[in-house]
């Protein structure tokens, strides 16, 4: 599995996101088949790739934008403090993947997404820049 399915399954194995989240974690676009909130999206923003005079040093920084949507500000509030309690984490293997820890390098809270029919859900954005391994 890649460092992007690893992640999938890091975050889906934290209590506190499992809790709050189910299984809504996923990469690009939410599940067609999500019809609850709160939903957590991810889109790599830079691939974070390092070289040496020898070629790509296989210590990864990406840049990756965690999108959390839900129906009220304290369940936003409630995933967001248990995702940067989770990718502040020194060191984290999953897979075939060892995760350092992340460092938050933007917060957002944006204006809220309507749905139609008088419904809207509120929706931030966290920031995290991180480094990985294959092991």
């Amino acid at each position: 599995m890649s460092w992007r399915g690893d992640l999938i399954s890091r975050l889906r194995a934290d209590a506190a996101l499992a809790a709050a989240l189910g299984t809504r974690i996923a990469w690009f676009e939410a599940g067609r088949s999500w019809t609850t909130f709160p939903r957590l999206v991810l889109q790599e923003i830079s691939p974070g790739r390092d070289y040496t005079h020898s070629g790509p040093d296989g210590l990864d920084g990406p840049r990756v934008q965690f999108d959390i949507f839900a129906e009220d500000g304290e369940a936003v509030e409630a995933v967001e403090t248990a995702l940067i309690a989770e990718m502040e984490q020194a060191v984290v293997e999953t897979g075939s993947t060892r995760f350092h820890h992340a460092f938050l390098e933007g917060r957002r809270m944006l204006d809220p997404v309507d749905l139609g029919n008088n419904r809207r859900v509120q929706r931030m954005t966290l920031d995290f820049t991180f480094f990985h391994e294959t092991i």
